[in-house]
């Protein structure tokens, strides 16, 4: 793996100061493996392509079989209405966690920043007192890397089970994301094991 590139982006008042890590990373791997948004819940979004294989909601945050490519395992939002066209998905999660981090990998077709499939805007926003509102701003960040690298982001933590994210479209086709992945706190990861085997019983007496 080369060495890791640290860059540190001050943001207004609202929004705490972003950190990017950028790292190289293999695009076949689907991103972090048991993160907060694994197993999400998508409860609305926005046109995905219907072509190439199709594209569906749900593999922002996980590939049908774990491993993803270019298309279709990725989310493709459609090409209309075109550039500049914000588009979103709304998710939930098992229940509500701690979050102040959380990785986006996207993609435009040759990996070149403005090329078809790029993203121009990203932003991420939380409903903390589930009342349907995202009305915390996690990330707003304004032409994310679209190399196919994985991009970390940190803010100040929230505590949410209900999310937001927007992808606005670099060009006239909709922007391609391979992954969006939220890393809990090391001791989160036992709530989220609980979480997933409960999950799993309930799935089974169903």
């Amino acid at each position: 793996m080369n060495p890791k590139l640290l860059r540190t982006f001050t943001l207004p008042a609202t929004v705490a100061s972003l950190t990017i890590l950028c790292a190289s990373r293999v695009l076949a791997q689907e991103g972090v493996d048991g993160d907060l948004f694994d197993n999400a819940t998508v409860t609305l979004n926005s046109a995905l392509v219907e072509c190439c294989g199709s594209s569906e909601a749900n593999n922002i945050f996980e590939g049908p079989d774990g491993v993803g490519g270019v298309e279709p395992t990725t989310t493709i939002f459609a090409d209309a209405p075109g550039i500049g066209f914000t588009n979103f998905i709304e998710f939930s999660i098992f229940s509500a966690q701690f979050v102040n981090s959380v990785t986006l990998n996207n993609r435009s077709d040759n990996g070149a920043e403005a090329g078809s499939r790029s993203t121009a805007g990203f932003s991420l926003f939380a409903d903390t007192d589930n009342n349907g509102i995202y009305e915390t701003t996690l990330v707003s960040l304004t032409d994310p890397l679209d190399s196919g690298v994985a991009n970390v982001y940190n803010f100040a933590g929230v505590t949410a089970s209900s999310f937001r994210a927007e992808f606005t479209n670099g060009t006239q086709a909709g922007a391609r994301i391979i992954e969006l992945d939220a890393v809990p706190e090391p001791a989160s990861f036992g709530l989220l094991s609980l979480g997933a085997l409960g999950l799993l019983a309930r799935r089974r007496r169903a």
